[in-house]
C-alpha cells in the first residue's frame, strides 16, 4: 500500500518538473489546481503560471481579465522566460472602471459608482478622444461633461446627445503597485495592462528584457526602468499613460516617474537599451524619456511617433554618457521639447531642441531632420484612434526617412482631409490633416 501511494505522488509530480515547454493560463476555464500543462488543464491566474514555469517556458495566457500584480522569475540567457498572450491584446492585466449607473438614474445626467478608483477621464468610444473633468457647476449644463466625486465614489456624467452609456467609458487607477514586474531573460509579448498606480511595467535591476506587442493605457507610468541592461521595447502602443503622484519613489523623494516609458538610472548605470517603433498618444506626464541618473550608455530610440505629452515629448536629460542616439522619430504636439538628444538624425519635429555642451566631450549630432512649422500644409497628422497612425504617402514628408521607415512598418493609403472639414473623420480611419492648427480631444 505504501508503495502504491508513493507511485501516484511520483506521478503527480511529474507535470511540474523541470524543463516545461508551455503553460496555460485561462482566467475563465482554469484552475490553479489544474497542471497548466495543456488548454483543457490550464491554471487561472498569470502569477501560479509564473511560479510553475522554467528556463526555456513560454506561458501562453488567454483572453480575460487579470486582477494581479504580477512579479516574473528569471530565465536563463538563450531560453528566457515568455509571458504571451494567446490572442494579442484580448488578454488584460489589471482590473478596469466600469460605469455603473445608480439605481433610478436617467439621462442626460447619471450618476455612476466608481468605488475608491481615481477617475482621469472619460472615453468616448466612438472616436477615441478622451475628456477631461468639469467642474461641478459645469456638470448640470454642458453636453458630455463630467465631474468626479471621489470622496463619494462617484462620476457624474452629463450624457447630452448619448441615448445610454453604451458609448463612453472610464481611464481610471484601480490598482496599486505595477501590472508586470521583469526579471532577468523575459520577455511580454501582446498583453494589455492598464490601470496600475505606480507602472504598468517595472524594470527594476533586470537584464536582457524584451517588452513587445503590448497595450498600455491609464497607467501612472506605461514602462518604467529604474536599472538593467540589455532592454528592448518594441512595437508597443501606449496611451493615456503618465499622472502626477506616482508613488515610485526614491530615497524619500519623487522619483520622475509619470509619463509612457520612462528611464530613470537610479540603481546604477544602463547600458544597451534599445526602443522601437512604439506610438505613444495622449500623456499628461513624459512621451519617452531618459533621466541621468547614475548613466545610460549606448542606448537607441528609432522610429516612434511621440505627440500629445503634457512635457517633454523623446528627451534625454543633460548628462547622459555617449552615444545616445534618437533616429526616425516623430514627435510633435508636446507641450514641451519634441524631442532633444545628443545625436538625433533623421527625425520628424514640432520643435528640436538643442542638447546642450557635453563636459565629457561624448559625440553630438544633428542632420537631416525636420522640423515642423505651424500652419505648415505638411506639418500634423490626426488619427481618430490611438492604436491607428500612419504618415500619408503622398505629402512631402513621406520621402523623410522617418515616414519612410514608418510607413513600411504599417502600409496602406491614408485620406487627405483639410482642418476645416475635420468633422468628416470616421472611426477608425487614418487621415492626414493638411493643416497645422487641428486641435487635440
Amino acid at each position: 500500500m505504501t508503495l502504491r501511494f508513493l507511485l501516484l505522488a511520483l506521478t503527480l509530480l511529474l507535470p511540474f518538473s523541470r524543463g516545461t515547454a508551455a503553460l496555460y493560463v485561462d482566467h475563465i476555464r482554469g484552475d490553479d489546481k489544474n497542471n497548466g500543462l495543456s488548454e483543457e488543464t490550464a491554471v487561472r491566474t498569470i502569477q501560479c503560471g509564473v511560479d510553475r514555469a522554467e528556463p526555456g517556458t513560454t506561458i501562453w495566457v488567454y483572453p480575460g481579465t487579470y486582477d494581479e500584480n504580477i512579479v516574473l522569475k528569471s530565465g536563463q540567457p538563450e531560453k528566457p522566460i515568455r509571458l504571451q498572450a494567446r490572442f494579442p491584446g484580448m488578454a488584460r492585466i489589471g482590473k478596469p472602471l466600469e460605469l455603473k449607473p445608480e439605481d433610478g438614474s436617467t439621462p442626460p445626467v447619471v450618476r455612476a459608482q466608481t468605488g475608491n478608483a481615481r477617475v482621469l477621464g472619460v472615453v468616448d468610444l466612438r472616436s477615441g478622444w478622451m475628456r477631461r473633468m468639469a467642474s461641478p457647476a459645469e456638470v448640470e449644463k454642458l453636453a458630455g461633461s463630467f465631474f468626479d466625486a471621489r470622496k463619494e465614489g462617484i462620476v457624474t456624467i452629463h450624457l447630452s446627445g448619448y441615448p445610454d452609456l453604451a458609448n463612453v467609458t472610464l481611464l481610471g487607477i484601480t490598482n496599486p503597485g505595477s501590472g508586470v514586474r521583469m526579471a532577468d531573460h523575459t520577455i511580454l509579448d501582446g498583453l494589455t495592462i492598464t490601470g496600475f498606480a505606480s507602472a504598468g511595467v517595472l524594470i527594476d535591476k533586470a537584464s536582457d528584457v524584451e517588452i513587445r506587442n503590448c497595450v498600455f493605457y491609464a497607467n501612472a507610468c506605461g514602462i518604467a526602468a529604474m536599472g538593467g541592461s540589455d532592454i528592448r521595447i518594441l512595437d508597443n502602443r501606449l496611451w493615456r499613460n503618465g499622472w502626477e503622484n506616482n508613488p515610485l519613489w526614491w530615497n524619500g523623494r519623487p522619483s520622475g516617474y509619470a509619463g509612457q516609458i520612462i528611464f530613470n538610472p537610479i540603481r546604477g548605470i544602463m547600458e544597451h537599451l534599445r526602443v522601437e517603433n512604439n506610438l505613444a498618444a495622449w500623456s499628461n506626464g513624459h512621451g519617452i524619456r531618459f533621466y541621468a541618473g547614475r548613466g545610460v550608455k549606448d542606448s537607441v530610440v528609432r522610429g516612434n511617433v511621440v505627440y500629445g505629452s503634457e512635457q517633454m515629448g523623446l528627451f534625454y536629460k543633460t548628462g547622459i554618457h555617449g552615444d545616445a542616439t534618437a533616429e526616425n522619430n516623430i514627435a510633435f504636439r508636446n507641450t514641451a521639447a519634441d524631442l532633444r538628444a545628443p545625436i538625433a538624425v533623421g527625425n520628424i519635429v514640432g520643435r528640436l531642441a538643442n542638447y546642450p555642451g557635453n563636459p565629457d566631450g561624448w559625440k553630438i549630432e544633428k542632420k537631416e531632420n525636420v522640423n515642423l512649422k505651424g500652419g505648415d500644409a505638411r506639418a500634423l497628422f490626426l488619427a481618430p484612434r490611438y492604436d491607428d497612425f500612419r504618415i500619408a504617402p503622398r505629402t512631402p514628408l513621406s520621402k523623410t526617412p522617418a515616414a519612410e521607415a514608418f510607413n513600411r512598418q504599417k502600409g496602406g493609403e491614408i485620406r487627405f482631409v483639410p482642418g476645416s472639414e475635420a468633422g468628416t473623420i470616421r472611426t477608425g480611419e487614418t487621415v492626414c490633416v493638411t493643416s497645422g492648427n487641428a486641435e487635440s480631444p
